[in-house]
C-alpha cells in the first residue's frame, strides 16, 4: 500500500473512532491519535515503530513532518534532540539519531530540518565529540555540561545536555564559544578537520566521491571563494578537483591544460619556502613584473588573496599544489597547517591511483 492510502486509510479511522460518542451505553469522546512511518526512513523495525509513536504525539503525524517541538522554534540557543545510539553492551554512545533541531541550529548548520531529521550523525561527520558521547549520562538522568569542537556548527561550544520528555533521547542546548581564540583550541579544530578529511580520502574506495569531496570540505570550513587541486603534467597543468563558493563561476574550465609557464612565478618563490601565501593579490602583481598575468586573471575573478601548499611525491617532486583563495588565517581553524597535513595524505592518493592504472 502506498504511504498516501495509508494516511487516507488512518484518518478515515480517526474520523471514524472520533464520531464514537457511546461505548456500552456510556457517553464518551474519543481522541485518537496516529502516526505513520516507512521503514525506508530508519534502519530498523524498531525504530520504525519509535518513529511512528513520536508522529503520533505531534499535531500532524504525518509522514516527512514532526512538529511536536514547535516551542523551541524562537529559542535564540542551537538546539538538537537526538536518540543516542549505544554498543552492544549499552555502555558507549556510538552515534546519534536526528529527532528534532531548531531553527537556530539549522541555520548555522546549513540545512533544513527535513534534511536532519532521522539521520546519524555519523554519517555525515566521523570523530566523536563530546556533546554526543556524553549523552549516555543524561539518558540516566544526569544534566551533562561540557566544552568541544562541533563539527556540524563548525564551531567550539558550550553544551547542555539532558534526558528528553520523549523516550530514550536527550536534548542539548549549545552556546557558540566567541571568546578569545587560544592556540590550543585552534590546533584542536585543525585536527578534527584534518582527521575528518584524511578518512574521506582514504577510507573511501570511490577515488572520483572522495577526491571531490575533499576540496569541498577543506572550502566549507575555511570560508576560501576556491579550493582545488592543480595536477600537473609534462608541459601543463589541470584542475580535476574543485570546490567553489556558491557566489563564484568553477575555475577549472578557465584553467584548464594551461602551461606551466604560468606557474613559473609560484615555483620560483616556492624555491625558498614551502608554502606561499600572497596576502594582497593586486599589490604582489605590482611589484612581480613576472606575475602581470596571473595578476589580470586573479582581478577578473575577484581573487585578492592565494594560499598554495606544494603536493610531493616520493621523490621530493612537486606533482600538484593545493589552493586556496580568499582564506584569511584567523577564526577556529589554521588553513595553512590544515593544507600542509594533507598534502601527503593527497600525494598517497594519486600515488595509490597511479599505481592501479598502471597494473590495469
Amino acid at each position: 500500500m502506498a504511504k498516501e492510502e495509508c494516511q487516507a486509510e488512518s484518518d478515515k479511522l480517526v474520523q471514524q473512532l472520533s464520531a464514537i460518542k457511546e461505548i456500552n451505553g456510556f457517553s464518551c469522546q474519543l481522541m485518537p491519535i496516529a502516526g505513520l512511518a516507512q521503514g525506508s526512513e530508519v534502519p530498523s523495525g524498531q525504530e520504525t515503530i519509535n518513529l511512528a509513536t513520536r508522529r503520533s504525539k505531534s499535531r500532524a503525524g504525518k509522514i516527512g513532518t514532526f512538529k511536536a517541538f514547535d516551542e523551541y522554534l524562537d529559542l535564540p540557543l542551537p538546539m538538537v534532540v537526538n536518540k543516542p545510539l549505544l554498543n552492544a553492551h549499552g555502555d558507549k554512545v556510538i552515534d546519534t539519531i536526528n529527532v528534532f533541531a531548531n531553527e537556530r541550529y539549522c541555520e548555522l548548520a546549513g540545512v533544513n530540518r527535513g534534511q536532519l531529521f532521522g539521520e546519524r550523525y555519523k554519517d555525515y561527520f566521523i570523530s566523536d565529540e563530546g556533546w554526543m558521547t556524553t549523552s549516555l549520562q543524561a539518558l540516566k538522568g544526569h544534566a551533562v555540561t561540557g566544552q568541544c569542537y562541533h563539527r556540524g556548527l563548525r564551531s567550539w561550544v558550550n553544551y547542555y545536555t539532558k534526558a528528553s520528555t520523549m523516550p530514550n533521547c536527550v536534548v542539548t542546548v549549545f552556546a557558540l564559544d566567541e571568546g578569545g581564540e587560544s592556540e590550543i583550541k585552534r590546533i584542536a579544530a585543525t585536527d578534527a578537520e584534518f582527521f575528518e578529511v584524511n578518512q574521506q580520502l582514504l577510507n573511501d574506495p570511490r577515488y572520483f566521491s572522495s577526491m571531490q569531496k575533499a576540496p569541498r570540505e577543506i572550502g566549507d570550513v575555511t570560508l576560501a571563494s576556491y579550493a582545488l587541486l592543480l595536477e600537473l603534467g609534462a608541459d601543463s597543468f589541470t584542475i580535476n578537483y574543485e570546490w567553489a563558493a556558491p557566489y563564484v563561476a568553477p575555475l577549472n574550465t578557465q584553467l584548464e591544460n594551461i602551461s606551466k609557464r604560468f606557474l613559473e612565478p609560484i615555483e620560483r618563490l616556492l624555491a625558498r619556502k614551502n608554502y606561499l601565501d600572497i596576502a594582497d593579490v593586486a599589490k604582489f602583481a605590482e611589484e612581480e613584473a613576472d606575475f602581470a598575468e596571473q595578476g589580470d586573471f586573479c582581478a577578473k575573478n575577484d581573487i585578492d588573496r592565494i594560499l598554495l601548499v606544494p603536493v610531493k611525491n616520493d621523490f621530493g617532486e612537486i606533482q600538484a599544489y593545493l589552493l586556496l583563495t580568499n582564506v584569511y588565517d584567523k577564526g577556529e581553524i589554521n588553513p595553512v597547517s590544515l593544507l600542509q597535513h594533507l598534502a601527503p595524505v593527497f600525494s598517497k592518493k594519486l600515488r595509490d591511483t597511479a599505481l592501479r592504472i598502471k597494473q590495469d
